[in-house]
């Protein structure tokens, strides 16, 4: 994915070739149909590409000239043959005057961009590096050129844009991250559409996810009772607003300080790619189970299309027993916490099994619920400031 992102590549011009389908002027196409000609003449196209992006401006189109020569060139190109003076016009580079195909698309988009109000990618930002993946997506490092501030930049991978079901999925999580304004939360800036996909920015945060304390040696359980503290407000704050996360794990918890020596650390909630809004639905189909199965409430892996502000709180459940036994997961019969570390108060095993329940009315009613519990036990945890002991226990899941 990294070619399509650079400027003045082959992939990034060919992703130009979405702004044929927006053609709405029959002079501009006039001028656009020799250019194109020739670059399929030097084979500096993908035909397939080129017949979607005629095929979408046949079906918007309403001129019946327009839609019988777009219709002769789609067969043309699904013949695979070179395109002949019958169809074009032969091409006179003079007349021309040096115009590429590019040129014309490139002026095309900044028409678009400007009624749209979309942002011009390329102008805003420099693509550094590639810094994570997931499963509909891809994260990039980028540069915001008028500040020169370092940004995430999460675009959606180029398998799925044909698909509708995670397109929708994408936009939604554009929508609601934006408006997501708390210390928790990532801050996210902006989003829009750039070479052919969407595209999101949001704060950059170097420290990566909380995940790498677990194997960090000066991580204490007066860190893990703040970062449980700190994920309960963030949820709070998104369940408050109608959005359901359905994808809390360390991982997605970012670091934004970490000080060990003095047991600070301030996270903030991030990826809402697979986020549900309660009063949003059809983007998940019955069956259908989307998060992180470790994490994963039981009604969430038969069908996440219908659980609610619950779910989270049994992955809350699971990221505190993660955090405070640092190797294990709570699968089948695990292990109390305190039979791990003896100095832990015996209240955050009741939480955590309340947390966990199978039904989800039996688990706490809210994340602000799981937050209060866990303030009253943050004096205790803050106490054990040394590091977690390895204790081999039988029957635990092991990461």
């Amino acid at each position: 994915m990294t070619s399509n992102l650079m400027p003045g590549g082959n992939a990034g011009k060919t992703g130009l070739l979405k702004h044929l389908a927006r053609i709405d002027d029959l002079a501009a196409l006039e001028r656009i149909l020799p250019l194109l000609d020739r670059e399929l003449r030097q084979n500096n196209l993908d035909g397939g590409l080129v017949d979607k992006a005629l095929q979408q401006l046949y079906a918007r189109s309403t001129d019946p000239g327009l839609c019988s020569r777009i219709m002769r060139l789609r067969n043309r190109l699904r013949a695979r043959k070179i395109l002949g003076r019958d169809l074009l016009q032969p091409l006179d580079d003079s007349a021309v005057g040096g115009t590429t195909l590019w040129d014309e698309l490139r002026q095309l988009e900044k028409v678009w961009q400007q009624a749209t109000g979309q942002p011009d990618f390329t102008a805003k930002y420099k693509i550094l590096e590639k810094i994570g993946s997931g499963g509909m997506s891809t994260v990039f490092l980028g540069l915001r050129r008028h500040d020169r501030q370092q940004v995430a930049i999460k675009f959606l991978r180029r398998r799925f844009f044909d698909s509708e079901r995670v397109q929708q999925r994408f936009r939604r999580e554009c929508e609601i991250c934006p408006g997501l304004d708390h210390p928790r939360i990532v801050r996210f800036f902006e989003a829009g559409e750039h070479d052919g996909g969407g595209f999101l920015v949001m704060e950059y945060l170097p420290l990566g996810g909380a995940d790498r304390l677990l194997s960090d040696p000066g991580f204490s359980p007066a860190i893990a009772c703040r970062v449980a503290l700190q994920a309960a407000e963030a949820l709070q704050v998104i369940h408050d607003r109608g959005i359901i996360h359905r994808d809390l794990k360390p991982a997605n918890l970012l670091l934004a300080e970490y000080q060990p020596e003095k047991s600070h650390v301030s996270i903030k909630l991030t990826d809402f790619g697979v986020c549900r809004q309660q009063a949003a639905g059809g983007l998940t189909n019955t069956g259908d189970s989307l998060g992180t199965e470790m994490y994963m409430a039981p009604e969430q892996l038969q069908n996440a299309a219908d659980v609610d502000f619950r779910a989270d709180i049994y992955s809350l459940g699971a990221l505190i027993y993660r955090l405070f036994s640092r190797k294990y997961f709570p699968v089948g019969e695990y292990a109390p916490l305190n039979t791990l570390n003896p100095d832990l108060p015996a209240a955050m095993n009741d939480l955590v099994r309340s947390c966990l329940r199978h039904q989800p009315e039996k688990r706490p009613a809210s994340a602000a619920e799981v937050r209060q519990q866990l303030q009253q036990m943050e004096a205790a945890t803050a106490r054990l400031r040394t590091p977690f002991k390895d204790i081999a226990h039988e029957n635990l899941y092991m990461s």
